[in-house]
This record gives C-alpha cells, structure tokens and sequence, in this order.
C-alpha cells in the first residue's frame, strides 16, 4: 500500500510493503525497492534494520481478526490438543512433531482452508482448549513468523504449547509456563506438566498471559501503531 503526502500541492509518494511473514531473501533480493517495510516482530525488524539500513522499518503487530473477538469460553473438563493451520511454508514445516502429536495425545489437525467459512472453523476449535505451534529454531520459519497461533489460541481463550520463538515470545514474555524446545522429549515434559497443572496456578496465569495478548491485539489498540507510522512518515 501506499501514502500519498502533498504539501504545498507537491505530491510525494511513500510505499510501503506488509511483509507479514515473508521470506527475507526475497526482500533482500526482489523487495529491496520499498520505502518502508512493515515487520510482524521484533527479532524481524532489528534483522532488516541492518540489512536494510537505508529504510524506514516499522514493527506493527498483527490486530485479532474481529470476527473472533466475541467467542464464548466453552467449559472442558480435559486437556484436547488441536493444530490450526497450513502444515509447512517454502519447505520448512510450520509446526514438528504433527504425527507423533496425533498418534500419541490424539492432537486433531485441522487444516486452513481459504474457501471455508470462518464460522465452521470458530466451531471445530471451540471444542479445544489447547493449541500447538512447534517451530525450529535454525528454520526461516522461526525467525520471520508472526504469532498468528498464538493469538488464535487467545481468541478460544485456550492455553498454548509453543517454542520461543520471536512472533510467540513477544507476545507471551518470559514468565509463560508452557514454552517447550523443538524436540519431542520436551513437547513431551510440557505436555505431561499441562496435565498436572491443569485449573491449577500455572494454568489460570498463562490464560490470564493470554487473555491480555487478546486485549492488546484489539483493533483499537493496533491503529494506534499506524497513526504513529503516519506522524513518522509525515
């Protein structure tokens, strides 16, 4: 998208390019001709910043769809693991570890579909409590990713198993309970301690961690990144 500023009835141009979760080596090598870059996380951001140092590189977190922002908190009585989602991006999987998930704690994968309505989608994940986002850290994938499972999990008002990686982290900080490595022997250990810590301390404080990313990524909240882009740029 882009900005048009015209003082003195002399019009000047400002583009601007939402890479969202773009590959970085296409913007380094096809993108490199933007006037700003809009980044998902920090770790992205600081990234660009240095390859990138002649332009204007503005991290804006991305709003909770609106659709979700209403979702009743549906009462389980068990811990029920669900994948949302596209299963891998540029070769590099979006989220290890799928299979073991599905044959070991029955985790359900349901898969994003673009022509399926959002509506059937709030209704299967309304039937989950927790949600799973396992990425490498030596992925592209870690490092450019916003924390869109995250703040889904928010909307459902579920707890999450996630790595720490920079679109989570940012989101969630350092004292969430229910971080895990990419291997399957601590997925394991995180899942096993949500078990025991169901309802209980650690549980209640990471769906507090979570309700507050809820809030915080209200649209209301998320123009205010905008209209300080603008000032910047004008």
């Amino acid at each position: 998208w882009r900005l048009i500023f015209a003082p003195d009835h002399v019009l000047k141009y400002i583009i601007i390019h939402d890479l969202i979760d773009l590959d970085y080596n296409d913007v380094l090598l096809k993108r490199n001709f933007y006037d700003v870059y809009l980044t998902c996380n920090e770790h992205y951001k600081y990234f660009l910043e240095d390859k990138l140092n002649d332009k204007i590189i503005f991290n804006i977190p991305h709003h909770l769809d609106f659709r979700l922002n209403d979702i009743k908190k549906i009462k389980i009585d068990d811990i029920k693991l669900v994948y949302f989602g596209g299963i891998s991006y540029k070769k590099e999987k979006n989220c290890h570890f799928i299979k073991n998930l599905e044959d070991d704690y029955n985790l359900n994968y349901i898969k994003w579909k673009s022509d399926k309505k959002i509506t059937e989608y709030i209704n299967e994940l309304s039937k989950y409590n927790v949600h799973v986002d396992i990425r490498n850290e030596n992925d592209m994938n870690y490092k450019i990713k916003p924390g869109t499972k995250t703040v889904v999990a928010s909307a459902f008002n579920s707890i999450i198993i996630t790595t720490k990686h920079p679109g989570a982290y940012e989101l969630l900080g350092p004292k969430y309970p229910y971080y895990c490595e990419c291997n399957y022997k601590s997925i394991q250990n995180t899942i096993e301690f949500l078990k025991k810590t169901f309802n209980k301390k650690e549980w209640i404080e990471a769906t507090k961690i979570l309700n507050n990313v809820k809030n915080y990524l209200n649209i209301d909240n998320i123009i205010k990144y905008y209209y300080n882009l603008i000032l910047k740029l004008g």
